[in-house]
Order: C-alpha cells, then sequence, then structure tokens
C-alpha cells in the first residue's frame, strides 16, 4: 500500500462513525464531481484538493446558532429539499 493510502487509512481509522459518515459524503462528492479518470488531476482539481488539504483544522465549538442551521439542513435533506452539486454546478456556470 502507497504511503498516501497508508496515511488515508490511519486518518480514517481514527474517525467516529459520525465523522465517517460526513467524511464518506464529501469524498464521494470530490471524487465524482471534480476528480477525472485519468491518472492526473487537472489544474482545477489539484487546486480544489490544494485548498482541501491546507484547509486550517476548525477546532472551535459550534455554536447554538450553527447547530440549528445544522438541524434545519438536515430536516430539508429528508424532506427531499435538495439540489445535486451538478445542479449547483449548472445553475452557477462553473
Amino acid at each position: 500500500m502507497s504511503t498516501v493510502k497508508a496515511e488515508l487509512h490511519r486518518l480514517i481509522d481514527s474517525l467516529s462513525e459520525y465523522q465517517a459518515s460526513k467524511l464518506k459524503k464529501v469524498i464521494s462528492l470530490v471524487v465524482v464531481e471534480f476528480m477525472p479518470t485519468v491518472e492526473e488531476p487537472s489544474d482545477k482539481d489539484q487546486a480544489v484538493l490544494k485548498a482541501f488539504m491546507n484547509a486550517a483544522e476548525d477546532d472551535e465549538e459550534l455554536s447554538a446558532e450553527e447547530l440549528s442551521a445544522i438541524a434545519a439542513a438536515d430536516e430539508d435533506i429528508k424532506a427531499g429539499r435538495v439540489r445535486s452539486l451538478a445542479e449547483v454546478v449548472k445553475e452557477l456556470r462553473l
């Protein structure tokens, strides 16, 4: 196994089930929407991945307002009030 994959496995193994389920959704979106099927990612894909990798770790507690917004978003998802990333990208002409 490559060093990068081994490190990813180590990081993933340290996550809680909740964190892992959220990360799975993010990774799925990145792979499906932004990663080309060729071996080397494009410059745009490299920039997106670099931004994710260099983002500061958020270690602050969520506010009551943020927790409320997350709960409302979860309800929207359960009720089907969502749009796919592809729809948003098309709408924003990205």
